[in-house]
């Protein structure tokens, strides 16, 4: 702990304090004391470092979303403040931080960026405060090139770790920057013992510093209850000394301690209310913690070396060392020996010199410090393990003892020394810079919380959400995510409970009972059983609109409330064993973009169900069959599979089909399906009889669903596009962009592109709407025009509507590769003058560049293995087909290639479907699709060309031994099939059966 006098330091016969001594003292200025120069660009330089800091710290401050602990913050800061403190006092730090996050909020709000940006302010101060503390703490040696002081101030502004706290909406940014405001006010006491602190001690510390010693103590101590380590280890330290300098001689040496600790008592007696307070309820949350994370505690050099290198570098690795953070620790071992290779130099007089250079030397009551901390929080990791990602956090308040040693052992040492030990010390920092940078690197550029990223949770909110709906969260963080991400979105109420209790039912059933709809964020990572029970009420009470996957750990499920009144419709018959009894759907006209139509399917199995992933759709059309709205799910929101359900008893399905925004207002048809999804492949649904048995293809007609403009207009964030823009049409609408998958495209693909709009003024007359396809010389190689919404003329669209037009432009099937652009607009159908988007010369909007790359075609005529000749429609005609193997045993996959010759182009794109058939003439398996797995559709059939179209069709392992037949056809979306032509040009079925039997052994 003891230092020796810098030879440079030697007090005045009068005893008052040289110039040299006032470098080397307690009472040091900020930048006074130097020759005028030299301080304009010290002063310029920390003002350099301070602005550096801040524009590093101000970057991407919205690339990482919140986290557990960050939406804990926000649910703490959200509180009144009576509350924040009694709920603080139950959790593992204290309120001054959350205080000073609730006054951010009402003057910025509450979102991430206004909060992340607390954090920068509260932390920006610690670079000039590491500056001042280095000036106070660190003797400097001569002669040397730069002040470690500087140093210092050098390092906090690129460190890693406080870069990562100066984003982090936690108190970790505001500890660092207060440990470095008490390491500043306790300097007089921490500095080695010279003639310098004497003189302090003889002169005495005035009332202010006091002051802001007991300030900066209490400050730390309501910020984090670890940070109480620093001044903790200060008193040791100083009472350390007075006992070790018990002597006259060395009293006179050393600053009084008696002020010291009366500063310390008195911050004691005003935090004592709130350990009075608050340790009883801390200690039954540190017992709850321990248990219930069960963390294995760190061994001693692990627990140092995460540390340590998290100082350095930040987290740049979570879990573990890895290279980085090893480099890192490599590289301050190698400052420290060669620091102490050169004190040792410099002890030793060269010949050359008449006295030694001297080294800055690092302040022993720092390492001090900082090994009591260690060691404290190792005994603390022992006895209380808590060793979560990324927890070197909880020592922050010591990080900036590190940075001020190091400052001391980076500090560039003079010409004196060694040209070989200036090299040595050059590579050592590059070494601390390059790692530095890579930490960097990371910090910017890797996602973190990416399975528990709530952003896309959110923006489905946003689309949906409004502020009467409520979204019921388990979890406290999850409440302060939703305030801080929708401040103004669905309402959050957190749980009485984190166990199913009744009155968590109460809660769900009066929400509906209000009419009001549910969100829940289930959070399924720590078991989820709480969760499961509560999906499981709120589908008794309400109608799911969603149930979808937001990440590995979160599934969101959105339910609308029971409507007043329904209508019920007739039911029908879905393939050979399921039966839809009746179908009530809510009476009632649904805003568009802000309501949900709830609808009550009853089924009944009439026989045990085909095997597999079985789903209910609900489909909203409009009179061209376009699609406005569909939902997709497992019956009962995935709770309850057909296959769970028993046979010849009547079963309740709910749902509820959300009208998205731009839905024109009318009268929709609303469809029922049934089938199944294998994989990413959805199969043939099954077939629906009505009533009389006849087929009515594969969707049922329940009836009619009314659809009006929501009230008030919706914003148009509400209006989802893949690709948003933002440009004016005339004085009549606002493009807000489109919809299009990605490419490349073959030919005779049906490129979908949507396009949304806002009406701003009634337009005066019927606007006409086209999309084209321009090759590179501009002619349209392929186009489509007509009305912009077919059942709702633009003469009828009103200011502040929000549209969807969605159009389909039919690639050509000889359409040669390349690069096209696709641009689409509006036009008088009178005048032919289009509608020109507000400030660019050209008439139209250009949406995309798409990609065009078609696929090999066959001229020359095949040889299938078995020939039979078969006309389907005008379209195509079967050659022959090869099947391997003929005979199979249960359970075996079998392959029937069919050999077509396209004849007229398609006009619709049609599936094949692959039946064999029992004894009885029922379907026992089948392989349905696209020609070659959707690689050939038909619509990119040339005519002419012959195709080659394989199927698998796989066997039941309970296929019983016997002969059975395989029937071939044709079939388009809507179920109807193409029928087989005879030789006379009349239609003789719509199937064709094979002549090769299947022989099952």
């Amino acid at each position: 702990m003891v230092q020796t006098l810098d030879r440079n330091e030697t007090p005045r016969a009068d005893g008052g304090r040289s110039r040299s001594m006032l470098n080397g003292g307690e009472r040091r200025p900020f930048v006074r004391g130097l020759p005028g120069q030299r301080t304009r660009l010290t002063a310029w330089a920390l003002i350099g470092l301070l602005l550096l800091g801040l524009a590093l710290r101000v970057q991407r401050l919205d690339f990482q979303p919140l986290w557990w602990d960050e939406g804990y913050s926000v649910w703490f800061a959200t509180h009144p403040i009576g509350d924040m403190i009694a709920l603080t006092a139950q959790d593992i730090h204290p309120p001054l931080y959350y205080a000073l996050l609730h006054a951010w909020i009402a003057l910025l709000g509450p979102t991430p960026i206004a909060l992340r940006l607390c954090s920068v302010v509260v932390s920006l101060p610690g670079i000039a405060l590491a500056y001042v503390a280095a000036r106070r703490l660190l003797p400097r040696g001569r002669p040397i090139t730069v002040a470690p002081a500087l140093v210092a101030a050098l390092l906090v502004a690129f460190n890693p770790f406080h870069l990562y706290y100066s984003q982090e909406i936690r108190m970790y940014g505001l500890v660092g920057t207060l440990a470095l405001a008490y390491l500043v006010s306790a300097a007089p006491w921490l500095r080695a013992p010279t003639a310098a602190s004497a003189a302090v001690s003889r002169t005495g510390v005035g009332m202010g510093r006091l002051l802001t010693l007991v300030l900066t103590t209490l400050a730390l101590a309501y910020t984090q209850y670890y940070a109480l380590l620093l001044p903790l280890g200060a008193t040791l330290l100083v009472l350390a000394r007075r006992v070790m300098h018990r002597g006259a001689a060395s009293r006179s040496a050393t600053p009084g301690s008696a002020p010291f600790i009366a500063a310390h008592l008195a911050a004691a007696l005003l935090y004592a209310p709130w350990v009075i307070y608050a340790a009883p309820k801390l200690a039954t949350y540190v017992a709850y913690k321990v248990t219930k994370d069960a963390d294995t505690p760190l061994t001693l050099l692990d627990y140092a070396a995460r540390h340590l290198s998290a100082f350095i570098i930040g987290h740049a690795a979570p879990t573990q060392l890895d290279a980085l953070s090893l480099g890192a620790l490599a590289v301050l071992a190698g400052l420290f020996v060669q620091h102490r290779w050169q004190i040792r130099a410099a002890a030793m007089p060269s010949a050359n010199h008449k006295t030694s250079p001297a080294v800055p030397q690092p302040n022993l009551a720092l390492a001090g410090l900082l090994a009591f901390a260690l060691a404290v929080g190792f005994i603390i990791n022992l006895r209380f393990p808590f060793t979560p990602v990324r927890g070197e956090r909880l020592l922050a308040s010591v990080a900036p003892i590190l940075w001020l040693s190091m400052a001391a052992l980076v500090t560039p040492i003079g010409r004196n020394f060694s040209r070989r030990a200036r090299l040595i010390q050059a590579a050592l920092v590059l070494g601390l810079v390059m790692v530095t940078g890579v930490a960097f690197l990371r910090f910017f550029t890797t996602p973190r919380y990416t399975n528990d990223d709530y952003r896309p949770l959110i923006a489905e909110m946003a689309t949906r959400g409004t502020a009467d709906d409520v979204a019921f969260c388990v979890y406290p963080w999850q409440v302060g995510y939703l305030r801080s991400y929708l401040p103004n979105g669905p309402q959050p109420l957190l749980s009485i409970s984190e166990t199913w209790t009744d009155q968590i039912a109460y809660s769900l059933y009066e929400i509906t009972q209000q009419g009001r709809r549910i969100w829940f964020p289930a959070h399924l990572s720590l078991g989820g059983i709480l969760e499961t029970q509560i999906e499981a009420n709120l589908m008794q009470q309400g109608f799911p609109v969603l149930n979808q996957w937001i990440n590995p750990s979160t599934r969101l499920t959105f339910f609308a409330p029971p409507p007043n009144a329904w209508r019920l419709a007739p039911g029908a018959r879905f393939g050979a064993w399921l039966a839809l009894d009746d179908v009530q759907v809510a009476s009632g006209a649904v805003p568009a973009g802000d309501g949900a139509a709830p609808v009550r399917l009853t089924w009944r199995l009439t026989a045990l169900p085909t095997a597999g992933a079985w789903q209910v759709r609900l489909r909203l059309t409009d009179s061209q069959g376009e699609t406005w709205a569909q939902r997709d799910s497992a019956p009962a929101n995935g709770q309850r599979p057909f296959d769970q359900w028993p046979v010849n008893q009547a079963e309740e399905d709910r749902h509820a089909l959300w009208i998205p925004a731009g839905t024109p207002p009318g009268h929709y048809d609303l469809r029922i399906q049934v089938y199944q999804q294998s994989a990413d492949v959805v199969e043939r649904p099954l077939d629906v009889h009505d009533g009389a048995g006849q087929t009515a293809g594969v969707e049922w007609r329940v009836g009619p669903i009314e659809v009006v403009r929501p009230n008030p207009p919706l914003s148009p964030t509400r209006l989802v596009l893949g690709q948003p823009r933002a440009r004016r049409l005339g004085s009549e609408l606002r493009w807000l962009g489109f919809d299009l998958a990605a490419g490349p495209w073959a030919p005779g693909d049906d490129l979908r592109v949507s396009l949304g709009w806002q009406v701003i003024q009634a337009p005066a007359r019927d606007w006409r709407a086209f999309v084209q396809l321009l090759d590179a010389d501009g002619a349209v190689d392929a186009g489509w025009e007509g009305p912009p919404l077919v059942d709702l003329p633009s003469r009828q669209w009103r200011p502040g509507d929000l549209l969807r037009t969605p159009w389909s432009l039919r690639l050509p099937a000889a359409l040669p590769d390349g690069s096209y652009r696709l641009i689409a607009g509006f036009f008088d159908p009178i005048s032919g003058q289009r509608l020109a988007p507000a400030g660019q010369r050209a008439d139209f909007l250009s949406l995309a560049t798409v990609q065009v790359k078609g696929r090999p075609h066959q001229w020359e005529a095949p040889a299938p293995t078995t020939t039979q000749v078969a006309q389907f429609g005008s379209q195509a005609r079967l050659l022959g087909y090869d099947l391997s193997p003929s005979s199979v045993r249960s359970g075996d996959a079998v392959t029937l290639t069919l050999h077509w010759q396209a004849a007229e182009p398609w006009t619709q794109r049609a599936s094949v479907f692959v039946h064999l058939l029992g004894p009885a003439g029922q379907t026992v398996a089948q392989a349905d699709g696209e020609p070659g797995a959707g690689r050939l559709p038909t619509s990119s059939w040339l005519t002419g060309e012959y195709l080659a179209d394989s199927h698998v069709l796989q066997l039941p392992a309970s296929l019983p031994r016997g002969v059975y037949q395989i029937e071939i056809g044709f079939y388009f979306s809507d179920g109807a099939r193409l029928p087989v032509i005879g030789g006379e040009g009349q239609v003789v079925d719509d199937r064709l059966v094979l002549t090769t039997p299947l022989v099952v052994n």
